[in-house]
C-alpha cells in the first residue's frame, strides 16, 4: 500500500541532540522541537548520566537496557505474505546516556502539548536479521528512548542501497522519485520486540509512504 502525504519540516517528534551516523545510515536521537502558530515543545536542558544513575523521570539507563539488551526473536511479516522469524539484537558498549528535559512554550494545540515528553536515551547498536535473508542489518546505531517504565523505542533511517540483506525496493519505482529511504521504528516491551519498516519515497515536498514489513513479539501475531 502506498500513502501520499505532505512533508512538513519540523513536524514529528524526533531529534534532540541531532543525528548520529554510521556509514550512510541516519539514526535519530530525542524528539524534534514541535510547534504550531501558538506555541511549541522545546528542549530546555540536556543532562549526561551514568548508565546506573536515576534520571529525573525515575528511569535509569539500566532500566531501559533491562528490557532491550540482548537477543529477541520476533515474528516478521510482509504485506500479503506468510510470516517468518526475525532476530533483533541490542548491544550496549558504554554508549552515552542522556536525559532530555522538554517543556511547552506558549499555548500550542493539544497535539503538540501532549507530545511534549521528557526522555532518557541510551546509545546502542541494533542488529536485525530475518530467516529469509531479506534483512541482514548489523550494527545500526540508534538511541533507545525511554519515557515510561518497561518500554523503550528507537528509530533509524537507512538508504536501501546500503542494506546488508537482499531487500530491493519494488513497491514503488525509485526512478520516479528524488529519494527513497527506509524508516525503521522499533519498540521493546515486557513481551519482546516489535516494529515496522516503512518506505519513504520523496518527490519535492511530497512523500509517498509504503509498507515494507513489520515484526511483533512471539504470541502477538494477528
Amino acid at each position: 500500500m502506498v500513502r501520499n502525504s505532505a512533508l512538513f519540516i519540523g513536524m514529528g517528534l524526533i531529534a534532540g541532540t541531532g543525528c548520529t551516523q554510521a556509514s550512510d545510515n541516519d539514526t535519530t536521537s530525542g524528539f524534534d522541537t514541535i510547534e504550531d502558530q501558538k506555541g511549541s515543545c522545546e528542549l530546555i536542558e540536556e543532562l549526561a548520566l551514568g548508565v546506573d544513575e536515576e534520571s529525573p523521570i525515575t528511569l535509569s539507563g539500566d532500566d531501559i537496557l533491562l528490557r532491550a539488551e540482548g537477543q529477541h526473536l520476533s515474528t516478521l511479516s510482509y504485506p500479503d505474505q506468510a510470516s517468518l522469524q526475525v532476530g533483533v539484537n541490542v548491544t550496549y558498549s558504554s554508549g552515552d546516556v542522556t536525559f532530555y528535559d522538554r517543556d511547552v512554550v506558549g499555548t500550542p494545540d493539544l497535539e503538540v502539548a501532549e507530545g511534549c515528553f521528557d526522555t532518557l536515551e541510551v546509545a546502542v547498536v541494533v542488529d536485525i536479521v530475518s530467516d529469509d535473508g531479506v534483512f541482514n542489518e548489523l550494527a545500526i546505531p540508534v538511541h533507545l528512548i525511554g519515557i515510561v517504565e518497561n518500554e523503550s523505542s528507537w528509530t533509524a533511517t537507512i538508504d536501501p542501497d546500503n542494506l546488508g540483506g537482499t531487500y530491493e525496493v519494488t513497491e514503488v519505482d525509485p526512478a520516479a522519485y528524488d529519494d527513497v529511504q527506509l524508516l525503521l521504528e522499533g519498540t521493546f516491551v515486557t513481551q519482546g520486540s516489535g516494529g515496522v519498516i516503512t518506505g519513504l519515497a520523496t518527490s519535492g515536498d511530497l512523500v509517498d509512504e509504503f509498507e515494507v514489513a513489520q515484526w511483533v513479539p512471539p504470541g502477538q501475531e494477528g
